[in-house]
């Protein structure tokens, strides 16, 4: 029983776990403020006045931008909301902007053209929301703009306005010229009548983020002046070039005057005692001279027992083959 439970509870968990997805990675983008403060930057950097947070507007644009997140795709992003209504029936002029990652300086090329132009210059004054969901790695922005009491910037005729109507003059964006390098590889923008930090970032192709970073911007300050000097390339690492340290010239010691050589000791002659020969030991004369000089007394005695040994083993032997005598007959 208790082991049928443990396999339950084992079987219950690795469902659990299969069940559970890990959370796809958000896309890097700016937030709705980020860009309200761009579009604010560039109507300045055009003598307009900036545009004022609505919190109805705020909501409205990040309701779309949710909506685009979840059932749109960029392909398809449109402004047609959730329920089929358009902005333009509430009054609302409004820009939209899909892509990977996208920054808020990677809108401007998308917005370029002059109905989006006129949504952010278009007006004397006016009410501004904006809203940025993320969806993977997609990022959906909303730009929503009501029109204020100031009116619309003097219309003309505007070949390029979409439905061909009068439009109104928009003030130019100042053209920027970028700098060159300079010897250290560094590059530095002065910034000029008319040009915002947006402009200036997208002229050298940068983010938002790098420009802010290269400068110590905060997030929410996008306020520049004519002279003021920004960076825009940072100089170049100089790689320490090593130091040649030059070996200065040996001076030379000077002689060493050797100590005087010690008197060497003349060996005394070592006394050797002559040890004066034990006399020689006299040769015994050999008991029987007959026999050869070389052979010694010990060994003529050895020859001498053997040879009695012998004689007495043959006695022995004749005489114990001889039988008891008889005796005499009677």
């Amino acid at each position: 029983m208790k082991k049928a439970f443990s396999l339950l509870l084992s079987l219950i968990l690795l469902a659990g776990l299969l069940m559970v997805s890990p959370r796809p990675a958000l896309a890097q983008g700016g937030s709705a403020y980020e860009l309200i403060d761009a579009v604010n930057q560039l109507r300045a950097a055009n003598g307009l006045t900036p545009y004022e947070i609505d919190a109805s507007l705020m909501a409205f644009a990040q309701a779309h931008s949710d909506y685009a997140a979840s059932n749109l795709s960029c392909a398809n992003f449109t402004h047609i909301r959730a329920d089929g209504t358009r902005p333009r029936d509430y009054g609302i002029t409004e820009n939209i902007a899909c892509g990977t990652n996208m920054e808020i300086s990677g809108i401007w090329p998308y917005w370029a053209d002059y109905d989006h132009q006129n949504t952010m210059l278009g007006y004397k004054d006016g009410y501004v929301g904006a809203g940025v969901a993320v969806s993977g790695s997609t990022v959906f922005y909303t730009l929503d703009v009501r029109q204020g009491a100031g009116g619309k910037v003097n219309p003309v005729v505007n070949p390029t306005a979409s439905n061909g109507t009068p439009a109104p003059t928009l003030p130019l964006i100042a053209a920027i010229t970028t700098n060159t390098p300079g010897a250290d590889g560094s590059i530095i923008h002065i910034v000029g009548e008319g040009q915002s930090l947006v402009n200036i970032a997208l002229a050298y192709g940068l983010s938002m983020t790098e420009i802010r970073t290269l400068n110590n911007i905060p997030l929410n300050y996008n306020l520049i002046r004519p002279g003021d000097k920004l960076v825009v390339r940072a100089a170049f690492t100089a790689t320490p070039t090593p130091t040649i340290t030059l070996t200065p010239t040996k001076t030379p010691r000077p002689s060493h005057t050797p100590s005087p050589t010690r008197p060497t000791r003349t060996p005394v002659p070592t006394r050797t005692l002559t040890r004066t020969p034990a006399p020689p030991t006299p040769t015994p004369a050999p008991l029987l001279p007959f026999l050869p000089a070389n052979i010694s007394n010990r060994q003529i005695a050895g020859g001498a027992l053997i040879l009695i040994c012998a004689v007495g083993l043959l006695v022995l032997g004749l005489t114990g083959f001889r039988g008891p005598k008889k005796p005499p007959s009677a």
